[in-house]
């Protein structure tokens, strides 16, 4: 049975109460496989694996079809994406982040109808239509960089997945995701289950990189290789930043190649 998130953003904690660690967010549509109830959380698990407890206030109740899962869907790929009532009045009633699939039931001159997780329709300008089975074509490895590019700025959230707020491993899962590819969700888990391991003399744009912490063996951290000296990642202080990879020398771990640069990719101006 799955429930579907009905608010543009939906943290899910580590516990079944308010004020628990939050470990992860999920987004407007998302599908959700529910597993257990405790008071007015629900314990559920997203399409990464990823185990956590959301408010049952921000979820449909339990369905057998997982919500834009056949026909059209309209895909966010601007980092904030305003959903009006009907027209004319235009009224925003959502703003969903990059990366939200919302169920498409037609067009109206420049606007994109869809029926949204609670029943009620909206319209959006520049989501983009595509296939329910495959909504996030694959890219190549520039399309992914350049889109980790648009999220500098991004402010830095435990467990944030979206333009809203962003760790380290939620920023290279969305970019990667929206690029096709499916990441799981924490950094020690895509060192684990992502990509191929190539050597740190071979990494390329695109490769991740993985680090300890300073006090501990164990991954805690990953960024996105620009080019030998350069990286980009969320930053526990600073939010999302490029900056030389020697801020975080002697930590680095390995190095992972989920996509390979395609011939004829050409990195943007001053990156």
């Amino acid at each position: 049975m799955f429930v579907v998130v009905k608010v543009p953003i939906l943290d899910m904690r580590a516990k079944p109460r308010k004020g628990s660690e939050r470990v992860s967010q999920a987004r407007l549509g998302d599908n959700l496989a529910f597993e257990r109830k405790s008071g007015n959380y629900l314990q559920v698990r997203s399409d990464d694996g990823y185990e956590g407890w959301v408010s049952a206030s921000g979820v449909t109740s339990g369905r057998s079809v997982r919500y834009a899962g056949t026909g059209k869907v309209m895909v966010v790929e601007a980092l904030f994406e305003p959903i009006s009532s009907e027209t004319p009045d235009l009224q925003i009633v959502q703003t969903v982040p990059m990366g939200s699939v919302l169920r498409a039931v037609g067009t109206k001159g420049e606007w994109r109808k869809v029926a949204m997780p609670d029943g009620k329709t909206g319209f959006a300008r520049k989501g983009e239509i595509r296939n329910a089975r495959n909504p996030f074509p694959k890219e190549g490895v520039e399309e992914v960089i350049q889109r980790a590019l648009s999220l500098i700025g991004t402010p830095y959230l435990w467990g944030g997945t979206t333009p809203w707020g962003l760790d380290c491993s939620g920023l290279v899962q969305l970019v990667y995701r929206m690029g096709g590819y499916q990441l799981l969700r924490d950094a020690d888990m895509q060192f684990e289950g992502n990509g191929r391991t190539v050597s740190r003399e071979d990494r390329e744009r695109g490769d991740l990189l993985f680090f300890r912490g300073r006090e501990s063996p164990k991954i805690s951290h990953v960024a996105m290789c620009l080019d030998k000296n350069l990286m980009i990642h969320a930053s526990g202080s600073r939010g999302v930043v490029v900056e030389p990879t020697g801020t975080l020398d002697g930590l680095l771990v390995g190095v992972k190649r989920i996509a390979r640069s395609r011939k004829g990719d050409r990195p943007a101006h001053g990156t």
